[in-house]
């Protein structure tokens, strides 16, 4: 068994989330972006902050972020979220595999916008 250290060190890990032009889909569907991070297996999920760089446009929508096999923040409204002030907010979780971080569009489809999403976890005991 691994010793854990009292401070551990706190990773961090970002996708670029990208509808805009047709990098990424925009539909009602869970996606993987196609600038994206895994989040390793055992990861305990400390932050979240997503930082929208171009205001996304479509409708009533809703994002939910998730990544090795666990969601990271609740669905959300993006419609009117503000381009000057990131949305930080995490619920706390520790993944059950390795995986890339996604987006979970629902309610209306997404037809531009960009976000930065970045990610903090330490790892935890094996």
């Amino acid at each position: 068994m691994s010793q854990r250290s009292i401070n551990p060190e706190i990773i961090y890990a970002s996708a670029v989330y990208d509808v805009t032009g047709g990098i990424d889909l925009g539909t009602q569907a869970t996606h993987i972006p196609k600038r994206t991070s895994y989040v390793p297996n055992n990861a305990c999920i400390v932050s979240i902050v997503i930082d929208t760089v171009t205001a996304f446009v479509g409708g009533a929508h809703t994002l939910k972020v998730g990544a090795g096999g666990v969601g990271i923040t609740t669905a959300t409204s993006i419609a009117n979220r503000s381009l000057t002030i990131p949305y930080t907010t995490v619920v706390p979780n520790k993944t059950t595999s390795s995986g890339q971080i996604t987006v979970q569009v629902a309610t209306a489809n997404i037809t531009a916008g960009k976000c930065i999403i970045t990610v903090g976890y330490f790892l935890g005991m094996e």
